[in-house]
């Protein structure tokens, strides 16, 4: 059933008050969607392992360069739908994917 979520910051099911609230292991959903089709993006254009596509990993470190980050952006806006802008400091898998989930 869909919450609704008023001004005050409740939500609303079939007319029952409740928080609109998002546990953490939706969270964790979330981000292994955003991992995931990073994952395969990388496994499909550059044939990196799905091992090795952690969010430990430096994307420098996986050979990946300028050229393949324009194109792993591209690919996962449209994936995903999103606008990813021009942010800096994204140097592992790890800091893409909350990037991205913070959009």
């Amino acid at each position: 059933m869909p919450k609704v979520l008023g001004s005050d910051g409740v939500g609303s099911v079939n007319g029952a008050e409740s928080l609109a609230t998002v546990t953490e292991s939706e969270m964790e959903d979330v981000k292994m969607t955003t991992l995931d089709v990073i994952r395969e993006t990388l496994v499909d254009n550059l044939g990196i392992e799905p091992a090795e596509v952690v969010p430990e990993a430096k994307l420098d470190s996986l050979g990946i360069d300028s050229l393949d980050m324009v194109e792993l952006i591209c690919d996962v806006e449209e994936k995903l739908d999103i606008e990813f802008g021009e942010p800096e400091g994204i140097d592992t898998v790890g800091k893409m994917v909350a990037y991205i989930d913070s959009l």
